[in-house]
């Protein structure tokens, strides 16, 4: 797998298939993982398309398996990225990852 964040709240790699493995770790970690696996799962129940698919979810190890949506947020230019953040609000969510 390739990692592509390690920090104090999360390791994220990418797997040879593609998908997204994402631990949480550090600070209230399960309260982040529990909040990403809510939010995700709203998303997809009602037709947002344009955020990672949950695949596999593992509480006992605060790890997620995601589908990959492309470029992290942080790496979009300025304009695309608030863009996305319009079309969540239409869906009434906000983005909020530090």
């Amino acid at each position: 797998m390739h990692e592509v964040k390690d920090t104090q709240r999360a390791l994220v790699r990418i797997g040879f298939d593609g998908s997204v493995h994402k631990t949480f770790r550090g600070p209230e970690a399960f309260v982040r993982f529990e909040n990403e696996v809510k939010v995700l799962r709203y998303l997809e129940a009602r037709g947002c398309d344009f955020v990672p698919q949950l695949l596999e979810v593992d509480e006992t190890h605060l790890k997620i398996t995601t589908t990959n949506c492309g470029s992290r947020v942080d790496q979009l230019n300025p304009a695309r990225m608030q863009q996305l953040f319009a079309e969540l609000a239409a869906f009434g969510v906000r983005h909020d990852d530090p």
